[in-house]
């Protein structure tokens, strides 16, 4: 029977109409069977509507969505009851392709509702990373939501954004959240705390405790927080990094982490983030205002982290055989060394020379491995 009546919804022009005389012979069950084999849209709707709410529950439960093409009230209708009834995540997928035609807030509810997990069934739906940072695109240029609004959401959502060994071209990233951690170090200073121990034993403050059952989650989360952010501090509004503002917020985040017995620690993780610094003005890489603060410092705990983000920075290599490549590299690092040996001395020699000691083994190490290749063949 129902069967017959999907051939006649499929091939009538007022499936409606079709649909609502077959149902007046249909128990409610058997119409909510009907129904989610329907098309999806307001002419299905109207008649799950005249439903009792136990049939409707039923309905919007189990319904498999079609994604819009045109996205119209209709569309906006389908969202709104399939975020009603706690499915954000079938909700995003109707708009996947085109997130920008959603009401920006409408879709920050929605995204916030899945980062809260919602009621789709596990595995159903699942998010992939393309749509989602589109999504964030189209909220990131609204005005209507504020910094801690987005900033919050990529937080939610930085399993997804955070990608940072694998860039991509025009990829999203977490930019509200770096402005936040900006404008907020303790921020940076909670991350540290999450992911790594104290080196005294001692408990942490009230506020800084995780439930023991989310100690992990909040780990993996801090450490990706602290991965991913690649803006350094201390911009002012005209968008230029300034030695002051970035001194005065890296001195809050090692203060903060001293007294909370994460001293180390917090320099290496300082380190890593200063590894981002641009070249300078004179073409000298660190820029003048992170060498600066570097200096002014002397951590080698610092000094070690921005080697690693160095480093790691360099990703996945092409190469060819032997080391030139790892020469050339260490050629460039000596050049700056030398040039930043009289001004800078403790970043000239604690960072910029290890990184040439670091790729002239290298390349040893590499002439090596193609010498014995050209000797096996």
């Amino acid at each position: 029977m129902i069967s017959g009546a999907v051939r006649a919804v499929s091939n009538g022009a007022n499936r409606e109409q079709i649909l609502k005389s077959v149902g007046a012979d249909l128990s409610e069950e058997d119409m909510v069977r009907l129904l989610l084999l329907a098309p999806f849209g307001r002419g299905t709707w109207r008649l799950v509507d005249a439903l009792g709410e136990e049939a409707r529950i039923k309905y919007w439960t189990d319904v498999v969505p079609d994604w819009f093409r045109d996205f119209d009230e209709e569309a906006n209708d389908g969202v709104e009851r399939l975020l009603k009834a706690g499915r954000p995540r079938a909700a995003f997928a109707c708009v996947r392709f085109h997130p920008e035609k959603l009401d920006p807030q409408t879709l920050y509810r929605m995204l916030s509702d899945v980062a809260k997990g919602g009621g789709d069934r596990p595995g159903e739906y699942m998010l992939e990373q393309h749509n989602v940072e589109e999504a964030f695109k189209h909220l990131n240029s609204s005005p209507l939501l504020t910094l801690d609004q987005k900033a919050g959401l990529e937080f939610a959502f930085i399993d997804v954004l955070a990608q940072r060994w694998d860039k991509r071209a025009n990829s999203y990233g977490i930019p509200n959240l770096e402005r936040y951690v900006e404008a907020h170090p303790e921020l940076f200073v909670q991350a540290v705390a999450w992911t790594y121990k104290r080196n005294d034993g001692d408990a942490d403050p009230t506020e800084l405790q995780v439930p023991p059952e989310n100690v992990k989650n909040m780990a993996e989360r801090g450490y990706k927080l602290l991965e991913a952010i690649e803006r350094i501090p201390g911009y002012d509004d005209l968008g230029v990094l300034k030695a002051d503002r970035l001194g005065k917020w890296t001195s809050a985040v090692r203060k903060s982490c001293a007294e909370l017995s994460r001293t180390e620690v917090a320099d290496l993780c300082l380190g890593k983030l200063l590894a981002n610094a641009p070249v300078g003005n004179d073409g000298v890489w660190p820029c003048e205002p992170v060498r600066q603060v570097m200096e002014d410092i002397q951590s080698e705990a610092m000094m070690r982290g921005a080697h690693t983000g160095v480093y790691n920075s360099r990703g996945v290599v092409s190469r060819g055989e032997g080391g030139d490549q790892e020469r050339q590299l260490a050629d460039k690092y000596r050049k700056w060394g030398q040039a930043l040996q009289s001004s800078h001395p403790y970043v000239a020699a604690k960072l910029l020379m290890e990184l040439v000691r670091t790729y002239e083994r290298e390349a040893s190490d590499h002439d090596t491995e193609a010498g014995i290749r050209r000797r096996m063949h």
